[in-house]
């Protein structure tokens, strides 16, 4: 049984590299072709976490940040419309638990720094 292992250990690596670079060649054409689409938007969802003002004066209008519960039913949302119900539940409870377990924070800053790091990474494979 142990002469197995090195069998396995060699096979995985190529089996992977060949997924990898099925993946490369059948998924990178999609996301490139929505990454200016998902640039476009990029704006408008800022205003969610950081707010708007619209003027300088102390009394301008103010578009407040969307606190975590909208963001939150907006998920569940999305995702019910992309999958249903399981995958809405999914998102739901995901956003639950970051909240209660006092990781929402964290989270977002997580989700910001892959968004930037994966708009980055396309602007330079150009």
């Amino acid at each position: 049984m142990a002469h197995l292992f090195p069998t396995i250990g060699w096979a995985v690596p190529a089996w992977a590299g060949t997924i990898v670079k099925f993946l490369i060649d059948n998924i990178q054409p999609v996301t490139r072709f929505a990454n200016p689409f998902l640039s476009a938007a990029q704006p408008c969802l800022r205003t969610l976490d950081r707010g708007f003002k619209l003027g300088n004066e102390a009394d301008a209008a103010r578009l407040r940040r969307c606190p975590w519960s909208g963001i939150s039913v907006a998920l569940t949302i999305i995702a019910y419309r992309f999958d249903g119900r399981r995958l809405a539940l999914l998102a739901g409870l995901t956003c639950l638990y970051l909240v209660f377990f006092n990781q929402w924070p964290s989270a977002m800053k997580t989700l910001a720094i892959v968004a930037i790091s994966c708009r980055s990474a396309s602007c330079s494979a150009h």
